[in-house]
C-alpha cells in the first residue's frame, strides 16, 4: 500500500504505546489506512539483512521502518544474525495497565568465526492478551501472542555521520556478498576500515 500525500515535515515515529495500539487494531482489523501504509504486513523482516530489507522511502527521513509479521525464533541470516540486547523483555505500561512487551536486538555480521557489531537495532512488540475482551480474543483467531509489530532502526552517531556510516555498511555488505571469509579482508575499503576501527570484531 502506497503512503498517501502528507504534510511537509511529517514524520512517522510512533511511541511504544502507539505501536502496541496499532498492533491491537491490526489484529482486530480496525487499523486506519495511513498507519497501514507505514506498517506493511507483506514483508518478512527476518528474510533480509537490514541493508537489503525493503524499508520504504520514509526510512530516509527517520532511519526507522516498521512491519507487522509473525514472531519467529530464527533470526539468523546467511551472513549475520540478530542478537538479544537483554535477557528479559521490557513491559510497556500505560496508566498502570500492561499493554505488552518489547524485546530489543542488535544486528551482527557473521564472517567465519568473527562477529562485527553494527548500528542496526530491532524492537519486537507483543501485545498483552489481557487488554482484549473475550469476544475480541476469539475474533483474532488466537494470533495475539504470535503476531507482532517490528521496528528496525539505524542508530546514527550524529546528524552529519549517518549517511557516511550507512554507506560504509552498504560497502561491507557488498564485500560480504563477494564471499569474503575474514574481517581483515574487508579493510580494502577505506570506509569499511574506518567502520571496523570504531567497532572492531568481537569474539
Amino acid at each position: 500500500m502506497s503512503i498517501p500525500h502528507l504534510e511537509p515535515g511529517f514524520e512517522f515515529i510512533p511511541t511504544d504505546t502507539e505501536l502496541l495500539q496499532f498492533l491491537k487494531d491490526k489484529l482486530l482489523d480496525h487499523l486506519d489506512q495511513l498507519t497501514s501504509a507505514f506498517i506493511p504486513d507483506n514483508i518478512n523482516p527476518y528474510g533480509y539483512d537490514p541493508i537489503r530489507l525493503p524499508k520504504g522511502n520514509h526510512f530516509n527521513r527517520t532511519n526507522q521502518a516498521y512491519f507487522f509479521t509473525h514472531k519467529t525464533q530464527n533470526r539468523t541470516l546467511k551472513n549475520g544474525f540478530w542478537r538479544r540486547a537483554s535477557t528479559l523483555p521490557e513491559e510497556i505500561n500505560n496508566e498502570g495497565q500492561i499493554l505488552g512487551l518489547k524485546e530489543q536486538f542488535n544486528f551482527f555480521w557473521l564472517i567465519g568465526n568473527e562477529m562485527i557489531e553494527t548500528r542496526w537495532t530491532m524492537r519486537e512488540y507483543t501485545v498483552n492478551p489481557a487488554i482484549f475482551s473475550d469476544d475480541e480474543r476469539e475474533a483474532t483467531g488466537n494470533e495475539i501472542e504470535s503476531y507482532i509489530v517490528c521496528a528496525i532502526q539505524y542508530k546514527k552517531v550524529s546528524l552529519y555521520s549517518s549517511r557516511e556510516e550507512f554507506d560504509a555498511e552498504a560497502d561491507m555488505e557488498e564485500e560480504i556478498e563477494a564471499h569474503m571469509t575474514h574481517p581483515k579482508q574487508l579493510r580494502r575499503s577505506k570506509r569499511i576500515q574506518e567502520r571496523l576501527a570504531s567497532h572492531p570484531p568481537q569474539c
